[in-house]
């Protein structure tokens, strides 16, 4: 009985050591990781169909010109920032998601800069109740819906971004 006791607690100390590790973002991604620190990621293409959260305050995301990739389907979002303030998404190049980018409602007063958003299944930018926020010099191309979705958001300084084949800004 001790013996398989033990056998259980050192499982237990393996996976979840392995599962918090799994969890963080690092310079590498894993599918479904969390970003909260800044970090950045070694530049390269990355399968995420589950995509990355990032969670907390003045944080920064420097993706360094990398692809995170959706599977083109309905599916998570691509980078979604789960409130927090004072967060920057800055070099990431975001495709095949439902919303490339989405920020929630208690996310305010972060900046998205110089994102390449494309082939969402929904919106490139998807800002939920979400205000004051600073999106600036992004290419947000081809996707389903709009480019920009600034729903029941406030005081959001939107500026030279280019918006192509997307129904609205």
């Amino acid at each position: 009985m001790k013996n398989i006791f033990l056998v259980f607690l050192i499982s237990l100390l393996v996976f979840g050591a392995i599962e918090v590790y799994a969890g963080e973002c690092g310079p590498v991604p894993t599918d479904g990781c969390t970003v909260t620190r800044s970090t950045t990621f070694n530049a390269g293409t990355y399968n995420l169909p589950s995509g990355i959260g990032l969670l907390g305050s003045d944080i920064t995301l420097d993706c360094s010109g990398s692809l995170l990739q959706g599977t083109g389907s309905s599916g998570p979002n691509g980078i979604a920032i789960e409130g927090g303030s004072g967060n920057t998404v800055k070099n990431c190049k975001v495709s095949g998601y439902v919303n490339g980018i989405r920020l929630t409602s208690t996310a305010h007063s972060n900046s998205l800069i110089q994102n390449y958003v494309s082939s969402s299944n929904g919106h490139g930018v998807s800002l939920d109740r979400s205000h004051r926020n600073i999106i600036a010099h992004n290419i947000v191309i081809n996707n389903r819906l709009d480019g920009i979705e600034p729903f029941n958001s406030n005081g959001n300084l939107i500026y030279d971004n280019n918006f192509t084949n997307s129904l609205n800004i």
